[in-house]
């Protein structure tokens, strides 16, 4: 079924213009419209709610959350019993639509209403989500996924395993973006992106979505130059071997979170992830050696990490010494694909909760990518001392010289 051509036919505007033909100009041709218009009406409803793309909409069009959850329910019981008493002629006789060869997509309706209860009790009900966004798990995404691969293969409908395979590694890569098509069975309602490895920077995708044009751009160059400056200035806190945290051991992760809060303001352009990545009391840290080295005020220009910072930094760290990473190589997606999973449903970075319903696409949480970036930031620290470590070679100039002096 071309579902963008049943949206079209089956929406409000063809109501109310049946509804106009009957009622304002009295045509005749019109008279028995009424069932049409219930038809349509209640098909349109199911289309609006299965389709919901934002909370702040109103009426069908809203979200799934609890606030529209009566209603939902209630129209789920009654488009199920108004579909059951639907019949067709079929052979000179009426039987009821679920029982005809055409049951398929009325059956469809009924199971993905009772599928919406259903995930509304699972993650709405159990306070995982606040709303669903229907339309993000729609099956317009494979449809317009499929379109590309036919496009591809010059809208070839059976393109061969060589085919498909090619056509799948270019739009994987993205070298040919997944384009908008008026040709297949749907059209795309919201840009969001089908394929997409999150192999690209965390703090590039952050700032991209944030609309903030008073901050200058940092280099790349000048990233790795803070970073190497860094270990230079304190080789010492890499180098400790336990598994499990020692009180010396935890502060060094705290100092090292410092820094990557250090490094995290100067890249990152969204004032809101900004103020989550410090510290607003400073009474844990007076102990610490940011305090020490801050003189107990500010006068060290260090920065005092949030206790969702120093979280990250600890879980990657164990993640870091689980993978050996001084003696094989690493995947770091992989790890903060483990940082991401260990995160996941909790508490963490509370404050930014409301934050990251600010932007439509999912694939542009910022909740999501801060913790990818602090993560990725530490690896990246971690990981450059010891490869620094691994590529240095004993001086002969040194070695001769102490030779000379203590003969």
């Amino acid at each position: 079924m071309k579902v963008k051509l049943a949206t079209q036919l089956l929406s409000q505007s063809v109501a109310d213009a049946l509804k106009f033909c009957k009622y304002n100009l009295s045509l005749q041709e019109f008279s028995d419209v009424d069932g049409t218009v219930r038809f349509i009406e209640m098909f349109n409803a199911a289309f609006d709610i299965m389709n919901s793309r934002s909370i702040n909409c109103i009426g069908n069009k809203k979200a799934i959350c609890k606030d529209n959850f009566q209603q939902v329910f209630e129209f789920t019981k009654l488009m199920t019993d108004y579909i059951r008493g639907l019949k067709i002629k079929d052979n000179g006789l009426f039987v009821p639509v679920l029982e005809s060869n055409r049951k398929t997509g009325f059956l469809g309706f009924i199971v993905c209403l009772n599928s919406t209860l259903h995930l509304y009790s699972t993650f709405i009900d159990s306070d995982i989500l606040d709303h669903i966004r229907m339309y993000t798990i729609s099956q317009d995404h494979l449809e317009l996924f499929f379109g590309s691969v036919r496009a591809m293969g010059g809208y070839n409908n059976n393109p061969s395993a060589r085919q498909f395979q090619s056509a799948y590694k270019k739009l994987v890569v993205q070298s040919h973006n997944v384009g908008n098509f008026s040709t297949g069975n749907c059209i795309p309602l919201e840009n969001i992106d089908i394929l997409h490895y999150s192999s690209s920077d965390p703090i590039k995708t952050i700032n991209s979505s944030t609309y903030n044009y008073n901050k200058d751009i940092i280099s790349s160059e000048k990233h790795i130059e803070e970073v190497d400056s860094f270990i230079n200035d304190h080789d010492y806190i890499c180098n400790q071997s336990l598994y499990n945290f020692s009180d010396f051991s935890k502060e060094v992760i705290i100092y090292i979170a410092g820094f990557v809060v250090h490094k995290l303001l100067s890249t990152i352009n969204c004032d809101t992830c900004q103020r989550a990545l410090c510290s607003k009391n400073r009474e844990p840290f007076c102990n610490s050696l940011i305090a020490v080295k801050n003189k107990g005020g500010d006068k060290g220009g260090l920065n005092y990490p949030s206790d969702e910072v120093i979280l990250i930094c600890m879980q990657t760290e164990k993640l870091l010494k689980s993978f050996n990473y001084q003696n094989q190589p690493i995947n770091t997606l992989h790890l903060q694909t483990k940082v991401l999973h260990h995160f996941y449903n909790s508490n963490i970075f509370i404050s930014l909760k409301s934050h990251s319903l600010e932007n439509s696409s999912p694939l542009a949480d910022h909740l999501t990518l801060l913790i990818k970036s602090i993560s990725f930031t530490y690896i990246k620290l971690k990981v450059n001392y010891s490869l620094k470590s691994k590529n240095e070679t004993p001086s002969l100039r040194m070695w001769y010289n102490k030779m000379t002096l203590f003969k």
